[in-house]
Formats: C-alpha cells, structure tokens, sequence
C-alpha cells in the first residue's frame, strides 16, 4: 500500500505508536474514495445497543441485517465500518479485507480517531467563557467552533471525526460537513442519518457527503 504525503503527516503525529496501530490507522486514512486525502466518512452502526433495535433499524428493516451495514459501506466507497464485536463478527468472514472495521474503533486504537459532537456555540464554564471573550475568539459560526476542537486535540495532532447524532433533513446534514471541512475537522462519522434512509437515498447522501470532503460540493 502507497500512502500518500497527507497520510504520512498524520501518521507522524502519533510518535509513540507501534507499527501494528499505525498499519491500522494508514489502512483506514488510505481506504475507500477519500483514501489519502486525509478525510474520512466511516459508518458507525451501535446504535441497536444505545437506542434499542426498533428505534435503530426499524425504519429501515434490511439494516437489522449485519451484513447490509458491511454492503452499504462498501458501496459507498467509505473509509471504515465501526461497530460492537459481535456485529462485526456476524460479517467478518464474508467480508474479511474488503473494508477497515476497528470494533469499538477508540478502544482499539487507543482514541487515535477521537469521535465527537459537532459544538454549540454554548459555553458551560464561566472561565472559558471569559478565556473566548478575552481572546476576541470568534465560536458564533461551526466552522470557528469545529477549529476549536480540532485545535484541542493536539492542535490538529489527532484525527477528529464529528457524528451526525439524530435523524435531520439531507441539507442540514450536507451543510453540517461542509463546516467541518471549512473549520479543518477529519471528516463525519455518519450512522443514523445514511442506514435509517432507504438504501438508494442513503448512498446519494454519502455520495454527496464524499463529494463535499473532496472539494467539489
């Protein structure tokens, strides 16, 4: 496997790492249709455990099926498909190679890819509040506020991947990546919004999400 210039920066950044953990990370910068570019879209799928399956897969009754959150990854060229072990283990072998799958990904890379919220433009301390506000610290646009948490995580040293969190409408999840491409962010870690969709929808959606981390949305 070649890895890119980009790729190689990122992987520098983790000083301490093995060869074996960082095999796993370059697989996963390297892989599907923004491998080397240094973004990423991985599709998150433990919800079942979080919410229940009903809530989970109920609006889309193939998902209840392992096997189709591994196709849906694949087809939609993305950079990784994260879950439980146990969802993982039901399609290990019939997909084994075909995609990067870190089963409860931070645990197993020792939060090399830190996952997160995208921010409010709240702030519950009053210090760092005063800090922002001292600072001339401009947090009322999420671009400024995705620069914020990039710069906390070593200031831009760790991957960061921001979720989609609930179900929304297709503008506000396509807007929600093109701030956290503009603020620096990794990429989206996107469950909910593309395996609740019917299938043909949710890889439009992806489609266009890949597009937005390629520049060209």
């Amino acid at each position: 496997m070649k890895i890119t210039t980009r790729v190689k920066k990122i992987l520098a950044n983790y000083e301490s790492d093995n060869p074996g953990s960082k095999a796993k990370l370059a697989s996963i910068l390297m892989h599907g249709r923004l491998g080397g570019t240094g973004k990423l879209v991985i599709l998150p799928v433990d919800q079942g455990f979080e919410h229940g399956p009903v809530r989970s897969f109920g609006p889309t009754p193939a998902a209840y099926d392992p096997h189709y959150h591994f196709q849906l990854a694949l087809d939609a060229g993305l950079s990784a498909y994260a879950a439980p072990l146990g969802m993982i283990e039901a399609g290990a072998d019939s997909f084994a190679g075909q995609i990067p799958i870190a089963a409860h990904m931070a645990a197993l890379l020792g939060a090399h890819i830190v996952k997160v919220k995208l921010p409010t433009s709240f702030v519950e301390q009053p210090e760092a509040k005063k800090i922002y506000e001292e600072q001339h610290t401009d947090i009322a646009a999420l671009p400024a506020r995705v620069a914020q948490v990039v710069k906390a995580c070593f200031d831009g040293r760790r991957v960061v991947v921001f979720s989609g969190g609930a179900a929304k409408d297709t503008a506000s999840v396509l807007d929600e990546a093109r701030a956290i491409r503009d603020g620096g962010g990794n990429g989206s870690i996107i469950g909910r919004n593309s395996f609740q969709r019917p299938r043909a929808e949710a890889l439009e959606l992806l489609d266009r999400l890949v597009q937005i981390y390629l520049g060209k949305q």
